[in-house]
């Protein structure tokens, strides 16, 4: 079943959907982004491995500086979302085979505006 499929079968989107907005995650993406942070977070280690035992690099110092990006690629929370327009209609939304545990979230709209920043009273 491709993803417009479901989206018929549903009966469609409501007019409060978000279609610009729908996100679909699925755990195979999941894992090639564990995969890929792994693979980047060796390659940097290798990297500060490397600096710190060539006796040639003055730069000891600047391997230090990677070390904290690996902590960072250790606490990124991989979400496995399918990136595109996945909207009804769309041809991503008709070429999209659906799979067991794919996760649909379609938003609902915004009906409030959110303004930050200081303001000047006359």
């Amino acid at each position: 079943m491709t993803l417009e499929d479901a989206y018929n079968i549903s009966g469609g989107l409501t007019n409060r959907a978000e279609s610009s907005s729908i996100i679909l995650l699925r755990e195979e993406i999941k894992q090639r982004e564990k995969s890929s942070l792994q693979n980047a977070k060796r390659a940097i280690l290798d990297s500060v491995i490397s600096q710190i035992g060539n006796p040639l690099n003055n730069a000891t110092n600047n391997a230090g500086d990677l070390l904290p990006i690996i902590e960072i690629a250790d606490n990124i929370d991989t979400l496995g979302r399918l990136a595109g327009n996945i909207a009804p209609g769309s041809e991503n939304a008709k070429n999209i085979t659906l799979e067991p545990g794919d996760i649909l979230h379609i938003p609902s709209k915004s009906f409030s505006v959110t303004v930050l920043g200081r303001f000047f009273n006359q």
